[in-house]
């Protein structure tokens, strides 16, 4: 597979600590990515041990560029875009450790490019300033967020050169400077917290710029400059407008979480007798849960670590009601728990009433490696794959929705002709 990231690494004498960042990076997470290491420092001695230790990782996606002399950070990467042809491209600190357990990493941070009108996307991380930081622990999984901090932040290519790049004349805010201007354009960025980076934080400007680095005197020169080339307005609205996106942004708030939620409504009848299957207490009207687990015990599926507060138990294949009863059925994020999807879907046609509807929402592996999220999740779907799921099994699909959060819904009628444009469009 060709890649569609591209990550660019600046680094100057940091030749332990890029190895850290490049063996983690291999390790630990998993995307059709490749690398070009930035190689700021002119010493040949530094160049001969960069080029032995790319050669030692035994990955074919990556390179050195030396430039010659330090060019900086933003001229750094600048330069490195000559050797950008993908569609995203990353900015990374060297400085940087890539934890266990995060193989979807990549996944889940670029898989909200899927909305278009985001520029870029930033993970959580220890040593960060803003929305990005683990510290505001109550915050969203992810929200749009006034400004992104360049220690990694993945951008879409095109939109970053519309732009024009990092600004080399800034003494410093170049990411500020960055996010200020894709938003003036009317992109949005995000911060995907549920994607973690270890930051070490500082080691190349503390050792090139000492005592000045994060210093008073820095911030203010980054601030003046901003504040000359933006303006006072823009530049207060991006610093304090994060302090009120940190005050504010919650799952309750949440845009892009919202979307999903609004689409489930817009589809699910205010009338008639409804069942929510394998939802605990999430209701979308008055329709009654049905959930394996016992009121008061832990949740089954995505919700493991709950109470279950479920009006009724039973099974999603042998749900306790009679014949075409229900006017509708809500199977929200219960599909990649099922273990057999074929027969849930008979034994929910048999409770539905003709003329009744099932609404569907489940994560879509087009955009993430969903059987990678959660452990007990048995099944991965496709947008494409649920409609022939749907199809083969006697249902017609309809209102087929894909949302930037990196799910799905789609809503489905028994007893009805196959739509054969669905069908096609999937590949059926």
């Amino acid at each position: 597979m060709n890649p569609v990231l591209t990550i660019l690494i600046p680094t100057y004498r940091n030749p332990q600590v890029l190895q850290h960042c490049l063996h983690s990076l291999l390790l630990n997470t998993e995307f059709p990515y490749k690398i070009v290491v930035l190689n700021n420092d002119p010493n040949p001695a530094m160049g001969a041990y960069l080029e032995k230790l790319i050669a030692s990782l035994s990955f074919p996606h990556i390179k050195v560029r030396h430039l010659g002399g330090n060019k900086g950070w933003m001229g750094a990467l600048n330069a490195g875009m000559e050797d950008v042809d993908t569609p995203l491209v990353c900015c990374l600190n060297d400085d940087v450790v890539f934890i266990p357990g995060q193989r979807e990493f990549w996944r889940k941070l670029c898989h909200l490019f899927g909305d278009d009108r985001v520029a870029a996307v930033g993970p959580s991380s220890n040593y960060v300033m803003g929305s990005q930081s683990i510290f505001f622990p109550n915050l969203a999984p992810a929200f749009q967020a006034k400004f992104l901090i360049g220690f990694c932040m993945v951008l879409r290519t095109d939109r970053l050169r519309e732009v024009g790049c990092w600004d080399e004349n800034l003494p410093g805010g170049d990411d500020l400077d960055l996010s200020i201007r894709l938003r003036k354009k009317g992109y949005d960025l995000i911060c995907q917290r549920e994607a973690y980076l270890h930051h070490i934080g500082s080691l190349t400007g503390n050792a090139v710029h000492q005592g000045y680095w994060n210093s008073d005197l820095q911030t203010d020169r980054s601030n003046n400059a901003l504040i000359r080339k933006h303006g006072l307005k823009a530049w207060y609205e991006l610093v304090n407008g994060d302090m009120m996106d940190l005050a504010l942004s919650n799952p309750e708030v949440n845009e892009m979480r919202d979307r999903e939620s609004n689409w489930v409504k817009e589809h699910t009848p205010a009338t008639g007798k409804g069942v929510a299957v394998g939802s605990g207490a999430k209701r979308i009207g008055k329709e009654l849960c049905i959930d394996i687990a016992r009121p008061g015990d832990h949740g089954a599926g995505g919700r493991k670590f709950e109470g279950a507060t479920n009006d009724m138990t039973g099974d999603a294949c042998d749900i306790p009601l009679q014949d075409s009863t229900v006017d509708y059925l809500l199977g929200l994020h219960i599909f990649e728990h099922l273990l057999d999807p074929v027969a849930v879907l008979d034994e929910w046609k048999r409770v539905i009433k003709p003329g009744g509807r099932v609404v569907i929402v489940c994560p879509n592996h087009n955009r993430l490696n969903t059987m990678m999220i959660d452990y007990t999740h048995l099944h991965a779907f496709t947008p494409e794959s649920m409609v022939k799921l749907l199809c083969a099994c006697g249902w017609d699909a309809d209102h087929l929705e894909e949302f930037a959060v990196g799910t799905f819904g789609v809503v489905a009628y028994p007893r009805k002709e196959i739509n054969v444009g669905l069908a096609e469009a999937a590949g059926g």
